[in-house]
């Protein structure tokens, strides 16, 4: 039996592999829900620790509590004349601090939004504010260049650090009561011992830090800025592990997911890039549409909101696939999964009535399962004009129907099948000058490409054995022919810089290694 007729592939080059990991289809599961327009650059977004339905965003003159379920803004604090910064939640979820260009730290009830405390003190804009450990005290960092604890049962200033040679834009607290972690301009990382008052160790971030964080287990700290996120041993010194450099433009702040095995971080470059804290490795990228300053994930992982410099607060929901099959199993998070029932899908299967016309048609929309042996069916192979005159012996025509498709690949392609078959010279023979042209322009224009020039360049040799003396006598194909010499000699003059360029790096890079060995 005569074997199918094979048409003709379009010719195609390797491509970098595009890898689809577990936390890559993961992460790209959030979809967005909703998004809230700010009255100025979002500086600060925060999950509300207790409940992961409510967040609260800092912008402009006023703190915004949101219901991410609702995607609709729910209370508003107002009692700021000028930017508020650094609202944050109390781990009870009772509390909220604020700063802001007042130089005034803020405490305020979080259902209520009373006004309980306010702090005066700062000689400049308080850009973070942090609840300490037991929750009874305030830590703010300004742009004084000072780090104040504030006691909220006596209202009164405890202490200062005063370490900081530039603004103080970022904090973190410890797992320890007695140790606090900083970040400033002056591009140092700072972890102080509260109860001496003293720096432990400056962690050198080499550019101005945005945002720091200290993991739940004590051991590693992340500091932020530049496109350079870098992450910390705090057990054996401060020795860095990481410096995660996937960030195009500057990055602006991080945060940890629930279980502490993912950190995240956003930028300037409206990407939300993903590592694994075992390894540090980027494990997921997603685009934002809008540069990236403040960032948080729900403790349950459900909700990630992305605050934007353009005042747009970015909701989004993770949404697995719940529209699978009885017995096969669902993704569920990154590392658990559920085998989908008819009750988990919440519907009710019947089973058909023998002799009805149900249990006639029965399965036929039944999809293979894994384990199944399916017998596939035999392709309907589509043959393109070309590939009808390679099949009908029509060499002529099927490569001047390769042309017309203006694709030099396809061309290409078409060349290499008629080489094969011995048919090059009797497509190429008996043309005149106006069929003579488009095999013409396909040299002209495509010689210097790397991709078709070894082919072409056979094309090239079979033309002029036919044509020479058309092509010299010619007015109208001697210019393609003057153009094509041209083209060959400037790529030899090519080859020769390069063969020479490759000899002197061959002799520097020799001088290198007779250095380096005398060393």
């Amino acid at each position: 039996m005569a074997q199918p007729f094979a048409p003709v592939n379009r010719k195609s080059f390797p491509a970098v592999p595009l890898r689809t990991t577990k936390d890559a289809r993961y992460w790209k599961s959030f979809k967005v829900s909703s998004e809230i327009l700010q009255p100025a650059t979002v500086t600060d977004v925060e999950f509300c620790p207790a409940t992961s339905n409510t967040l609260i965003s800092t912008s402009g003159t006023q703190i915004s509590v949101i219901s991410v379920e609702r995607g609709q803004i729910m209370n508003r604090i107002t009692s700021f004349k000028e930017h508020v910064y650094g609202g944050s939640f109390r781990k009870d979820s009772a509390l909220i601090a604020a700063g802001g260009e007042e130089a005034i730290v803020r405490v305020f009830d979080a259902k209520k939004r009373n006004l309980l405390r306010s702090f005066s003190g700062h000689n400049g804009a308080v850009h973070s504010t942090k609840f300490s450990h037991d929750g009874i005290r305030v830590m703010s960092g300004g742009d004084d260049h000072v780090v104040r604890c504030w006691d909220l049962p006596t209202e009164s200033c405890l202490f200062e650090l005063v370490h900081h040679r530039d603004f103080v834009r970022s904090q973190a607290c410890c797992p320890s009561p007695h140790l606090w972690a900083t970040g400033s301009y002056d591009k140092k990382m700072r972890l102080f011992d509260l109860r001496s008052k003293e720096v432990i160790f400056e962690l050198n971030h080499d550019s101005l830090i945005e945002d720091i964080l200290v993991f739940p287990s004590g051991t590693l700290a992340v500091s932020v800025g530049g496109n350079s996120v870098r992450v910390w041993d705090l057990f054996t010194g401060g020795r860095m592990l990481a410096n995660l450099q996937n960030h195009s433009r500057a990055a602006m702040c991080a945060s940890l997911d629930g279980s502490g095995s993912r950190l995240i971080t956003g930028g300037l470059d409206q990407q939300v890039k993903v590592y694994n804290t075992s390894s540090f490795e980027m494990v997921a990228s997603v685009w934002i549409e809008g540069e990236v300053v403040s960032i948080s994930l729900s403790q349950d992982e459900h909700f990630l909101a992305c605050g934007l410099s353009n005042g747009k607060l970015i909701l989004k929901r993770h949404s697995p696939v719940s529209s699978l099959r009885d017995g096969e199993v669902e993704e569920h998070g990154r590392d658990t999964y559920q085998v989908v029932s008819a009750s988990t899908i919440g519907t009710k299967r019947t089973d058909a009535v023998p002799g009805t016309l149900r249990y006639f048609f029965r399965g036929q929309n039944q999809k293979a399962r894994p384990e199944d042996a399916a017998v596939p069916k035999p392709p309907k192979i589509k043959l393109r004009k070309h590939d009808k005159m390679l099949q009908s012996f029509r060499y002529s025509d099927a490569l001047d129907a390769a042309m017309e498709t203006g694709q030099t690949a396809f061309s290409c392609a078409v060349i290499e099948e008629l080489v094969s078959r011995n048919g090059l010279k009797t497509a190429l023979s008996g043309r005149d000058e106006e069929s003579l042209l488009p095999v013409l322009q396909l040299l002209t224009k495509n010689m210097q490409n790397p991709y078709y020039s070894h082919t072409l360049i056979g094309l090239t040799k079979v033309v002029l054995s036919i044509y020479e003396q058309v092509l010299i006598s010619s007015n109208r194909l001697r210019p393609f022919l003057e153009k094509l010499l041209s083209q060959v000699k400037e790529e030899i003059q090519i080859q020769r810089e390069m063969k020479r360029t490759i000899g002197q790096t061959k002799a520097i890079l020799s001088t290198c290694e007779k250095v380096g060995h005398k060393q």
